[in-house]
């Protein structure tokens, strides 16, 4: 399974790319865009993207044209209230 993850920053990324995921880094929601489309077409089967990723423009996650497990995770500033860390622990142990 493809796991593709649209980050922020080049923290989030680069750990990501560690664990085997592709992906890449967006500032603006015409990147966002782009790289979304590039995850779906490539058969991403889960698709990460950083909170601030997502603020660029949520709304592009809501298409319908997307079939793969989407999911919304903190970054390395923990803007939901937890760490990535701590998201990782609760998580997975």
């Amino acid at each position: 399974m493809i796991v593709f993850v649209i980050s922020d920053n080049t923290d989030t990324y680069t750990g990501m790319r560690l664990a085997g995921a592709d992906g890449a880094v967006v500032h603006d929601a015409d990147a966002l865009h782009a790289e979304l489309e590039r995850a779906i077409s490539s058969g991403a089967g889960v698709i990460l993207a950083t909170e601030k990723a997502r603020s660029l423009d949520p709304a592009a996650f809501d298409d319908a044209r997307v079939k793969p497990l989407v999911l919304i995770i903190p970054d390395r500033h923990g803007t939901a209230g937890e760490s990535i860390a701590e998201y990782v622990k609760k998580t997975i142990g």
